[in-house]
């Protein structure tokens, strides 16, 4: 008995048998003998539910779901040279975390054997737009930076690619989510595991999506704490969920005006943005007005509470604890460059953590032992350091190594 396979039929069989000597049929003429044949009347059966793993063994072939012949071959295309996939999407490092992304956002749901999209995910995927929830986008413009490696064209073409689809998108008008799931994904938010409690009302303070606001919101009660504030000082900053806990955790005092409130611990950030110009680390109170109808505020602390290590050897100012490291108190003003870090990069300091006692040590002139100092060939031995600093430095101090008599 003969049989025909064509391009169509070749194609639905490497979908279909990943892996499998199935998927390396070529179209073509081919025989076959026929050693019984039965008939069987059977209902059809839905496709088997996902598991995390078989969800993430489908991303290696998403192309067999894709109906764009143009876009279905380039995705095979990219992946002609890896013998386990066939038209994927994300990598064998990303997959994972995709899921577990779509789990950890409500999209999906893990119930111990299958993963099941959630009323949440499916509503988004009926109002999302083709560009982004097909592949295809995936397969064009990965054909576009190949041309782009190759020479062939220049990298404006893809960005402007994606420029042009993201304005498209933007600008489209799309269905909206039906109001009941509206309100019932509010509801959820609300019950959230809280931050904090509400210094204004004794409420719950949970994660939104610009912040983190007062479960009691629909009642009138205005706190809030953006993620992203419109202070210029904060503009490279995106306060975080730590950070609020931290701040709340911690209980708040009275402060100075007009029965302001300010938190007992502070926050430590780096990338604030001076006035003029550059960045600078400090410390950031939380404020709050209860009587406000606006949302927090903060208090700059430049490191007034911190502990005095010692006096710096090249300008006199004081050396304090920061979050990488121990540095000058005229860093900013002065450009002072002494600075020692807390986990150094010299290789023979890369397994030595230095402590605020041992920089306090240093500073006063003594030495501290250390046992975990590395040589050139890796292994580790001990001795005694002392501060040995040179005031014309652009960088830090270095350290003389002390041998204890045997």
């Amino acid at each position: 008995m003969g049989f025909h396979i064509n391009g169509g039929l070749a194609q639905h069989l490497g979908d279909v048998f990943v892996g499998s000597p199935l998927c390396n049929l070529t179209p073509g003429v081919y025989s076959a003998e026929v050693r019984g044949v039965e008939i069987l009347e059977k209902d059809t059966r839905p496709p088997l539910r996902y598991t995390q793993s078989s969800l993430a063994a489908d991303m290696t072939c998403i192309a067999k779901y894709v109906d764009d012949p143009k876009a279905k071959a380039l995705l095979r295309e990219k992946d002609k040279d890896k013998p386990d996939e066939n038209g994927s999407i994300g990598t064998p490092a990303t997959r994972a975390g995709i899921i577990l992304g779509l789990i950890n956002h409500g999209y999906l749901v893990d119930d111990g054997k299958h993963v099941i999209s959630t009323e949440k995910a499916r509503e988004f995927y009926r109002i999302l737009p083709d560009e982004i929830k097909k592949a295809d986008m995936t397969a064009y413009w990965w054909a576009l930076q190949e041309d782009i490696r190759t020479g062939v064209r220049d990298y404006h073409v893809l960005t402007d690619s994606v420029l042009d689809t993201v304005t498209h998108i933007i600008h489209t008008q799309y269905p909206k989510l039906p109001d009941a799931l509206l309100t019932k994904l509010a509801a959820e938010r609300q019950c959230a595991t809280p931050l904090g409690i509400c210094p204004r009302c004794g409420g719950k303070i949970v994660e939104g999506k610009k912040g983190f606001g007062c479960s009691n919101w629909r009642n009138g009660c205005k706190f809030v704490i953006w993620k992203k504030s419109k202070l210029p000082m904060l503009q490279n900053v995106v306060i975080t969920a730590a950070n609020v806990m931290t701040w709340l955790s911690y209980g708040w005092v009275d402060g100075s005006e007009n029965g302001q409130k300010i938190t007992r611990k502070p926050v430590c950030f780096k990338n604030l943005v001076a006035q003029k110009g550059g960045t600078f680390e400090a410390n950031l109170y939380l404020t709050d007005d209860p009587n406000s109808v606006y949302g927090t505020g903060f208090k700059l602390m430049l490191n007034q509470n911190q502990m005095t290590l010692g006096t710096c050897p090249r300008c006199g100012g004081v050396i304090q604890e920061f979050s990488m490291g121990y540095s000058c108190s005229n860093h900013k003003e002065h450009g002072c460059n002494f600075i020692i870090w807390k986990k150094p990069k010299a290789r023979m300091l890369s397994k030595v953590r230095f402590s605020a006692s041992d920089v306090r040590e240093l500073l006063a002139g003594k030495m501290i032992a250390k046992n975990n100092l590395t040589k050139k060939d890796g292994t580790l031995f001990s001795a005694c350091l002392k501060l040995k600093d040179d005031p014309n430095s652009p960088y830090g101090p270095d350290f003389e190594l002390v041998f204890p008599r045997r």
